[in-house]
């Protein structure tokens, strides 16, 4: 299981959420109005001299799956018109992952 951590400006949230939706990726959280800085772009502080905000978006889903959804993001990332319009993804291995118990455990 991996949790892949994206961030992006909210410009690309609406492209993204509808990527993960066509390739099936059902269980993510949205964070939105989201400051921050990233590597390349302007930041996004939400104010007069950096306006607008990011927003972050968690994705819960199998290893082989996780490498599927970077690819895609490493596309959307070649074909940027603007530098602040890049998605910022890494992924963290899950040890650990409760949702459910698993059946017969009344723990």
């Amino acid at each position: 299981m991996k949790l892949i951590y994206t961030t992006m400006n909210i410009s690309r949230l609406d492209p993204f959420i509808e990527i993960l939706e066509k390739r099936s990726f059902s269980s993510y959280q949205i964070v939105e109005q989201v400051q921050g800085r990233q590597f390349t772009g302007d930041p996004r502080m939400n104010t007069s001299v950096w306006p607008g905000h990011n927003s972050i978006v968690y994705i819960q889903c199998e290893s082989e799956n996780a490498e599927k959804l970077l690819e895609i993001i490493r596309e959307m990332n070649r074909g940027l018109i603007n530098e602040s319009e890049r998605i910022l993804a890494m992924t963290f291995t899950c040890d650990d992952f409760v949702y459910q118990e698993d059946e017969g455990d009344n723990q």
